[in-house]
């Protein structure tokens, strides 16, 4: 089972993604922090990670996501981004850009898919 790093400071936000993929089949940790995730990655697998930027507390977030570039794991950066930051973000290695209010289980479903066997065949 594909397992996925959801990186989120918002727990109510991190908590609704995390339900959504674990219905779908996923494997998912969370960390709330761009230090946690980075702690969480020194010892454990991630097969993709999903992570806010712009809103991480303490390590920004672009630490974060030029760190998680050079291990070459799939990220999709969630939440709103201009054009210039989303260029910073691709060449930093983010794969994927979610727009946090945009979200729905099917496009959810239809991202995943990109990456991993249907999430709809996994929940099955």
């Amino acid at each position: 089972m594909p397992r996925i790093l959801l990186v989120e400071p918002h727990v109510h936000a991190s908590l609704s993604l995390a339900r959504i993929l674990l219905g779908l089949g996923y494997n998912v940790d969370c960390a709330y922090s761009a230090a946690s995730a980075i702690n969480h990655l020194r010892t454990a697998h991630a097969d993709l990670v999903i992570v806010g930027v712009k809103e991480l507390p303490r390590m920004d977030g672009w630490v974060l996501l030029n760190w998680l570039g050079h291990r070459r794991i799939p990220v999709i950066v969630n939440g709103r981004l201009t054009d210039a930051e989303w260029n910073l973000a691709k060449r930093a290695g983010a794969t994927e850009l979610w727009v946090r209010n945009a979200l729905c289980v099917d496009s959810i479903c239809e991202s995943m898919e990109r990456y991993f066997d249907s999430p709809r065949a996994l929940a099955a």
